[in-house]
C-alpha cells in the first residue's frame, strides 16, 4: 500500500507501530487532521494558548512544553502552504475560541506567523492579550540570501534537527523513515523560509510581548518596544536556541512560561 503520510504525522507517531495503530483506530487512511492548520497538544485547561513553530513548521514541536503548563489548552500551529493561510488560521482559532482575549506563543521564525495572525484578529476587533516569544526577533530588513545558500542552510537544519535529533530521541534506525523525513522536511523548511524572508514587520500590535531569550543570546530590546503599543518584557532562558524546547532545558523554560501565564490566570 502506498500512503502519502504528512510530515506532522511522523512527528506525532514516530514509530511505525504507533502510526499503524492510529491508522487502524481511525478506520480510514485520512491524515487531513494531522496535516491541517493546528493540532491540540493538551486539554483540561481553563484558557487556550496558540503556539507557532520555528522554521521546521510542525506544531507538535511544542508537545513537551504543553505538558508542563497543564492549566492551559495548548494548540500547535502547523505551517501550511496556502496564500490564504492567515485568514485560515484565524478561522480555525475562532472555531476553538470565538472571542478573545487570545494568548499566543511563538518560537523563532514563528514570530512572523503569530504577528500576521494578531494583526488580522485586531483588524476585526479581536483582542490578543499576550504574545510570548521563545528567542524571536521582530524586525524587518532581514538579510537576502542566495538560493544555493538557502538550500544548503535548509539541508543542514533538516539533517541536524529533524533527522539526527528527532531520530535519536525516538531511537529510530529505519533508513526509509530517515529518507522520508529528509525529503519532506526539506520541502517544508524551504517553503517556510521563503515566507519568512518576505515577511515585513510594520505596524505595532496591541498585545503585551514577553521574550524568553536563549542562553548566551541577547536581542536588541528596541525591536519589541517598536512592535507593541503595550509593555514588553525580556527573560533569560535556558539552553541554546536549538535546545530551548528539548529536555532538559524545556522544563526550565516551562517554569518561566508558567510564571508569565500564572499572572494571566490570577487577573
Amino acid at each position: 500500500m502506498n500512503l502519502n503520510v504528512p510530515l506532522q504525522a511522523i512527528f506525532q507517531y514516530p514509530r511505525i507501530r504507533q502510526l499503524a495503530g492510529h491508522i487502524a483506530s481511525s478506520n480510514q487512511l485520512n491524515f487531513d487532521q494531522m496535516k491541517g492548520h493546528m493540532v491540540r497538544l493538551s486539554e483540561n485547561g481553563t484558557k487556550n494558548l496558540y503556539c507557532f513553530p520555528g522554521i521546521g513548521g510542525v506544531g507538535y514541536i511544542f508537545y513537551q512544553l504543553s505538558q508542563a503548563v497543564p492549566d492551559w489548552n495548548c494548540y500547535g500551529i502547523n505551517f501550511v502552504e496556502s496564500p490564504d493561510r492567515i485568514d485560515e488560521y484565524v478561522n480555525h482559532i475562532k472555531r476553538v475560541q470565538p472571542h478573545g482575549p487570545y494568548y499566543f506563543l511563538a518560537y523563532s521564525a514563528g514570530a512572523a506567523l503569530a504577528y500576521e495572525v494578531i494583526k488580522r484578529l485586531e483588524s476585526g476587533n479581536g483582542q490578543v492579550e499576550q504574545l510570548i516569544l521563545f528567542d524571536c526577533k521582530m524586525e524587518s530588513g532581514k538579510e537576502t540570501y542566495h538560493q544555493q545558500k538557502v538550500t544548503e542552510s535548509a539541508e543542514e537544519f533538516v539533517e541536524q534537527f529533524i533527522i539526527t535529533q528527532f531520530l535519536k530521541e525516538n531511537d529510530i534506525q529505519d533508513p526509509a523513515q530517515a529518507a522520508y523525513l529528509r525529503k519532506e522536511g526539506l520541502k517544508s523548511v524551504l517553503r517556510y523560509f521563503q515566507y519568512y524572508q518576505e515577511m515585513v514587520f510594520e505596524q505595532p500590535i496591541h498585545a503585551e510581548i514577553h521574550r524568553i531569550e536563549a542562553d548566551h543570546e541577547k536581542w536588541n530590546d528596541q525591536d519589541l518596544e517598536k512592535m507593541t503599543t503595550q509593555r514588553s518584557f525580556t527573560y533569560r532562558g535556558y539552553g541554546s536556541h536549538q535546545e530551548m524546547l528539548a529536555s532538559p532545558f524545556v522544563e526550565q523554560n516551562a517554569e518561566i512560561l508558567a510564571g508569565i501565564l500564572n499572572k494571566v490566570k490570577s487577573m
